[in-house]
C-alpha cells in the first residue's frame, strides 16, 4: 500500500517550522471549503460543520503530523481540538527557535557545502527563519559570511571578491552566488576538498605541477593562473563591459 501523497511538509516533533505548517494547513482546508472546522464555533453560520468536514480535516493535519505526534494525538478527534492542542504546544516556538538559529548563523560556512548552490539555498532558508523571528540580515552580513568562510586554497579568490566588493562592483549576496556559480563551472577549487578533516584533504591534480626531474609534483596555491583566470571575479565583469563587435587585441 503506497503512502498518501503529502501536500507539503510534515510538522516535526520540535515544531521547527510550526508557523509555516499553519500557514500550509489553513490554505489546505480553504482550498476543500472546510477552514471553518478549525475556527472558533459560530452560530450564526448557517453551514455549520459536518462530522464529515471534520473527520477530513483530521485526516489533512494527521497527514502531515511527524509519526510520533500522531501517535501522541492519536485519540484527538476533533479537529478544532487539535489545533488548539498544537497551538499550545508550539505557539512559542520562536524563542526556541532563535536560539538554534543564532548558533547556525554563528556556524554556518562557505567551505563546508559541496556546491555554490547547496550554500546559496541554506543561507537563503536561515535569513528568511532569522527575518522571521525579526532578525534582521542584511546584504552585507550575508556577504561578509561568504567571503570569510572561504575554503583556504581559494582565499586569494575570496580577497578579490571583496575588492569588488569594496568597490561596488558586487552589492548583493545573489550577485555574489551568481559570479560564484560560474566560477565553479570553470574550477573545482572554490568548492573542493571543503568537506574533508584537515590532514585528509585530497588535492586535485591540476592544481599540481610537476618537475621535470623525478616527476615530483608540488602544491601550486595559484594553479597556474587559474584562480587569477577562469575564477577571478575581475573576468566576470570585463566580460560584462567588453566592447562589442570587435576582438581584443
Amino acid at each position: 500500500m503506497s503512502e498518501t501523497k503529502l501536500d507539503f511538509g510534515k510538522l516535526d516533533t520540535q515544531g521547527i517550522e510550526y508557523h509555516r505548517w499553519v500557514t500550509d494547513v489553513e490554505n489546505a482546508l480553504t482550498a476543500k471549503a472546510i477552514i471553518t472546522t478549525i475556527q472558533p464555533l459560530n452560530e450564526d453560520l448557517i453551514n455549520q460543520p459536518t462530522s464529515t468536514m471534520k473527520a477530513q480535516a483530521v485526516i489533512i493535519m494527521r497527514c502531515h503530523l511527524d509519526p510520533a505526534l500522531q501517535w501522541q494525538y492519536m485519540n484527538v478527534k476533533d479537529p478544532r481540538a487539535l489545533w488548539l492542542a498544537l497551538e499550545d504546544r508550539f505557539g512559542n516556538v520562536v524563542d526556541t527557535l532563535l536560539s538554534d538559529l543564532k548558533e547556525k548563523w554563528n556556524n554556518i560556512r562557505f567551505q563546508d557545502f559541496k556546491t555554490v548552490a547547496d550554500f546559496n539555498s541554506e543561507m537563503l532558508k536561515l535569513r528568511s527563519m532569522l527575518q522571521y523571528c525579526e532578525q534582521n540580515v542584511t546584504e552585507a552580513d550575508m556577504l561578509e559570511k561568504s567571503l570569510s568562510t572561504f575554503p583556504v586554497p581559494a582565499r586569494i579568490l575570496a580577497h578579490q571578491y571583496r575588492n569588488e566588493v569594496r568597490t561596488g562592483n558586487i552589492t548583493s549576496f545573489n550577485q555574489l552566488i551568481r559570479i560564484m556559480s560560474v566560477a565553479e563551472k570553470h574550477d573545482s577549487i572554490l568548492v573542493s576538498n571543503s568537506s574533508r578533516p584537515i590532514g585528509t584533504k585530497k588535492i586535485p591534480e591540476a592544481n599540481y605541477t610537476s618537475t621535470s626531474k623525478g616527476k615530483r609534483k608540488e602544491w601550486n596555491p595559484i594553479g597556474n593562473g587559474r584562480l587569477e583566470g577562469c575564477l577571478g571575479p575581475q573576468n566576470h565583469f570585463k566580460k560584462d563591459h567588453a566592447p562589442r563587435g570587435g576582438h581584443g587585441g
